[in-house]
């Protein structure tokens, strides 16, 4: 299932790009994010091609558009001279066993106790590491997940969360 979303993830990225680079040919303007989210609704549903898209979570399509977005956005930025740092190049296509396996998920019932992770779509992960403090932090309404990137380094998944969290700032 995680080799899955991650799929999604990168078959979303390529086909949101081959779209923009058809969008730009014509009209020297890319699609946004919530534009191809649009676009996406309206294929799956008409391309035969595309009966899988209800495997995985939403959210793994939706934010790689949202990725796109942000790739293409700072390479126009970065051409420029307005973004800081190194020239960017144009987002270049995904390609399997070559990019990073890597999703995200933002909606949904994200939770975590003692060494488990529940997903949305992928239900109770086992975990090799304690996520105790975190689960402690969210029962007292201290902290509150934003989202989880789950991704794969060397044969091993990884989970990590993004947290809005209030912490007490010491006095001099």
């Amino acid at each position: 299932m995680l080799r899955s979303h991650a799929g999604a993830a990168r078959y979303a990225w390529n086909w949101g790009l081959r779209e923009c680079n058809k969008r730009y040919a014509a009209e020297r303007k890319w699609y946004s994010a919530t534009e191809l989210h649009k676009l996406w609704n309206v294929a799956k549903k008409t391309d035969p091609d595309l009966a899988w898209w209800n495997q995985n979570s939403k959210c793994a399509y939706q934010e790689a558009f949202r990725n796109l977005d942000r790739a293409l956005r700072d390479y126009g930025k970065s051409r420029k001279g307005q973004r800081n740092g190194m020239r960017l190049g144009f987002p270049k296509r995904k390609k399997k066993g070559r990019c990073r396996d890597s999703f995200r998920l933002s909606t949904g019932a994200i939770r975590c106790s003692g060494t488990t992770v529940t997903l949305p779509r992928l239900g109770t992960i086992w975990t090799h590491e304690s996520t105790r403090k975190l689960t402690r932090r969210l029962g007292n309404g201290t902290a509150r997940i934003l989202s989880a990137t789950v991704s794969r380094t060397a044969q091993r998944w990884f989970v990590s969360f993004t947290v809005e969290a209030e912490r007490d700032v010491p006095g001099r």
